[in-house]
């Protein structure tokens, strides 16, 4: 005679009531909840920094821009980045002098940083990190120079 035995586990090896199974799952639903809301957070605070980052650069080419020597457009890009998904963030296209500049963001998960946006020429790729300003006292931003040959430079 085959005898059926079933057990009431759940994850691990001892018995599980249905209060525990329920209070279990519902902690789950909350923290799944939680993760949704903080990867909405910080693409906000990335697609704030960008904003504000954009916002120097407008004020910094502001006389040029009035002089017609320089014209600014806004684009949007889609990144997708493993632990956020996808999402779409704004970057900016320069253009002066019959060059154009492209200003992308890069990515918001980086060790260290608060974000990444490129600005790419024909010649040259420059990184700017965005930083909390305890970490660099510079209106927020940090600047690594990327050139072609991609040999890390920092500049000051």
């Amino acid at each position: 005679m085959v005898q059926n035995h079933t057990t009431n586990t759940c994850m691990g090896t001892k018995p599980m009531s249905i209060e525990k199974l329920r209070k279990s799952i519902t902690e789950q639903i909350k923290k799944e909840e939680n993760d949704k809301l903080d990867i909405k957070r910080n693409i906000d605070e990335y697609n704030e920094n960008l904003e504000k980052f954009y916002t120097t650069i407008k004020n910094a080419l502001d006389s040029l821009i009035r002089e017609s020597l320089c014209s600014i457009s806004e684009k949007t890009f889609q990144l997708d980045e493993e632990l956020l998904g996808t999402y779409n963030a704004k970057g900016l296209s320069i253009e002066m002098a019959g060059q154009k500049i492209s200003v992308e963001p890069y990515a918001t998960m980086l060790i260290g940083s608060k974000g990444r946006v490129d600005i790419k020429s024909r010649r040259k790729m420059i990184s700017f990190l965005l930083l909390k300003k305890a970490q660099l006292k510079m209106n927020g931003f940090g600047v690594i120079t990327l050139p072609h040959h991609h040999q890390d430079q920092i500049m000051q």
